[in-house]
């Protein structure tokens, strides 16, 4: 290679190649001069090509070899370990080893990563090799995974990580790759999309407050991943805490499955809490501000308050002295039945334009509910609007997010801060919510969903929530990449679901294999091919990284109905990956249905020619599995339910809901299907991209065979 004037390396824009770059780093000047890197758009360049030599097309395809090639011709023979055969050997182990988990879930291999680390400085050997980079760039172009490497769950990552920025190389590169694999148009994007927040922090501490009410969806994720991007952006702190003031509708079921959507989304809270860690406190403010005359007892119905709220009409116990308040307060405390009965709330203005001023609750008796977390404890608990704003300065936030849809409530948080003589409390910043057509974000609303059977459960593929999307195959980058792209805009837009699986499809359609099934199938005799033949075909034409598959070619193959129905004798047509094919003749049975189709393989044909190009499997029992292909539909028939006006009453989403929210179609698929994992995607050729919901290999041989479950992941395109 000496001779060779300049390497020419291919990879898929706008991804840096961050690996490649530490290793030609570590090269010398003379040697990095000899490489070229041109940007490629992915759909022609889904992996990094090096061009050995144009003139005959050899290539290396896929970083991991590249890298090695890179290290032998320039003599970088540490990295490679050469002269210890097994530590040689272990090296190459462990550049696979990342290619393969790279694309899982970050938290399983860091887990494996950090354990491998806890006995040793480095993963082979005593010093720097092409395994450490390998890991430390899988690291650091990965952003969930490097929000999940702290001291506490992965103290030895820590340090390896910390270790490898000492070298000059790599911290070179550090510094002219992060954020990494990132481009600049969305860099861009990004930029302009996050607004600079009030009083120009240096360091901003914000919170993620969920309510422990149900799962979290899609839209809850803007909401904790601004909090995140202020919060690290800045080098602050973010707090996730559990807004459990409400023990007739939370579960710790929802608190913990909260938790778990956020570490697979990447966001990992500096602090954790829980607003009933403060009610002690909280029920402390409520008796001094009763005192101070700020707020009082009502005796009313709860009809009768809305009632007045409505009409602007003062409570009849609005001026109760504060001794008899706090009297009834009591009651409400000790749970005793009169109590219940009693609600306290704010005295501000019950005649004020916005209408969360009006004599808001702060304080409601529920005393035969146990909190999930406080059990019988306490009677009475806090509404949101009182207790957020007390907890937020409790906890030192510096900044609050909240959507635009509590907009109104800002003037009664800062009420709140004031009357309790609070000075430089959180910064309220609104930002808009994230909406979508054709869906629904409300809990309430969702929970009727499972409540009623419509769906499985809180993580049916159908729901818009965080495990819903991920389970019908959406990426966490794309739906991180998605959501920041949004940025932190105080417009309100309803956005369109599609352009979010379109972006999906653009992540998961070079590194996706494919496959074949077939829908409704009907045999063709070819006669003029005898024998099988098993033939070796690549899973993913464009990124041969992914490996290949085992193919059977025999005399009887299988096509979908809807294609047979369209042949006509003496039509030519393509089966893929074959070659052309003669339709000669049909066999009908009594109904007129085709049963069989006779053809005539014409491999020297031009598929050019041919209109109609076919998926195919070999029709042998032994190679066949049972496959179900399931598609959700919108939760909604309608893009937006209406609001009330004054000709009209409010949409009910009960009257917008399709018959059907799964079809299922069975179909037969290639034997190379039965390898399929739980979680994994793939693509059926001329069906779609699929997520494996349920594998072959999960079920007992010895019963009746249950198909391999495959659910459709949308790819944007609006359906006909």
């Amino acid at each position: 290679m000496a001779e060779a004037k300049q390497l020419v390396v291919l990879h898929p824009a706008p991804v840096s190649p961050v690996l490649l770059h530490v290793v030609l780093a570590f090269a010398g000047e003379e040697d990095r001069q000899k490489v070229k890197l041109q940007g490629v758009g992915a759909r022609n360049c889904p992996v990094l090509v090096l061009k050995v030599n144009p003139a005959t097309g050899d290539s290396l395809y896929g970083e991991e070899a590249v890298v090695q090639y890179f290290a032998r011709i320039f003599n970088l023979k540490s990295l490679l370990a050469q002269g210890d055969a097994f530590q040689e050997v272990e090296v190459i182990q462990w550049l696979s080893y990342i290619r393969n988990v790279k694309l899982s879930s970050p938290k399983t291999w860091l887990q494996e990563l950090n354990s491998h680390l806890s006995l040793r400085s480095v993963f082979v050997g005593y010093h720097l090799t092409l395994a450490d980079l390998a890991v430390w760039s899988a690291i650091f172009v990965n952003d969930e995974a490097r929000s999940l490497v702290n001291e506490t769950d992965f103290p030895h990552l820590v340090r390896f990580m910390r270790y490898c920025s000492t070298f000059p190389q790599i911290s070179q590169v550090e510094g002219t790759n992060a954020p990494a694999a990132e481009s600049k148009d969305a860099s861009k994007e990004k930029g302009s999309a996050f607004l600079q927040l009030k009083g120009n922090p240096s360091k901003v501490v914000t919170r993620f407050p969920p309510e422990p009410s149900g799962y979290m969806h899609i839209g809850h994720c803007k909401a904790a991943m601004l909090n995140q991007y202020y919060a690290q952006s800045t080098g602050g702190k973010l707090i996730v805490r559990m807004d459990d003031t409400n023990p007739s509708n939370e579960k710790d079921e929802f608190t913990q499955a909260i938790l778990e959507d956020l570490a697979s989304l990447g966001i990992k809270g500096d602090f954790y809490s829980h607003t009933s860690d403060h009610f002690d406190y909280l029920i402390t403010c409520c008796e001094k501000l009763i005192e101070a005359g700020h707020l009082y007892v009502d005796s009313s119905k709860a009809e009768d308050i809305q009632r007045m709220r409505e009409k602007r009409e003062p409570s009849p116990f609005r001026d109760r002295p504060a001794e008899e308040s706090l009297k009834l307060w009591k009651l409400m405390k000790e749970g005793d039945p009169e109590g219940t009965q009693y609600v306290v709330r704010a005295k501000i203005d019950y005649a004020n334009d916005n209408g969360c001023l009006r004599d808001p609750n702060v304080f409601r008796c529920v005393p035969n509910v146990p909190h999930p977390r406080m059990g019988f404890k306490y009677k009475v608990y806090p509404l949101y609007d009182f207790a957020c704003p007390l907890v937020d300065a409790k906890e030192g936030v510096t900044h609050a997010l909240r959507s635009s849809e509590y907009h109104d409530h800002n003037a009664l948080y800062n009420w709140v801060l004031d009357v309790m003589g609070i000075k430089n409390g959180p910064i309220i910043e609104d930002f808009s919510r994230l909406n979508f057509t054709y869906t629904i974000l409300s809990k309430r609303k969702l929970q009727w969903f499972v409540n009623q059977g419509k769906v499985s459960g809180w993580d049916d593929p159908c729901f818009p929530t965080v495990r819903g999307v991920f389970r019908r195959g959406m990426t966490n980058e794309a739906l991180r990449k998605f959501i920041l792209q949004q940025g932190s805009s105080k417009n309100l837009n309803l956005m369109d679901m599609s352009k979010l699986w379109a972006l999906n499809k653009q992540i998961i359609d070079p590194i996706v294999p494919r496959f074949v099934a077939v829908v409704d199938p009907i045999p063709v005799k070819l006669s003029n091919f005898s024998g099988t033949e098993v033939r070796s075909r690549e899973l993913h034409k464009k990124n041969p990284a992914l490996g290949k598959k085992t193919v059977l070619f025999t005399n009887e193959i299988l096509l979908d109905k809807e294609d047979v129905i369209t042949l006509e004798a003496g039509e030519e047509v393509t089966l893929m990956d074959w070659g052309n094919a003669i339709v000669q003749s049909f066999d009908k049975n009594a109904n007129g249905d085709i049963t069989l189709v006779h053809a005539l393989l014409h491999l020297e044909g031009d598929f050019k020619t041919t209109k109609k190009k076919l998926t195919w499997i070999s029709n042998v029992a032994s190679d066949l599995i049972p496959v179900e292909l399931v598609e959700c539909q919108n939760l909604l028939t309608k893009p937006k339910l209406e609001k009330e006006t004054k000709d009209k009453p409010a949409d009910k989403f009960e009257d917008f809901i399709p018959e059907q929210l799964k079809t299922k179609t069975l179909a037969v698929g290639e034997a190379a299907l039965k390898m399929l994992a739980k979680g994994e995607k793939i693509q059926l050729e001329r069906k779609g991209y699929f997520i494996c919901d349920k594998a072959f290999s999960d079920y007992q041989r010895d019963v009746a065979p249950t198909p391999l479950v495959l659910i459709n992941i949308p790819d944007g395109k609006q359906k006909k």
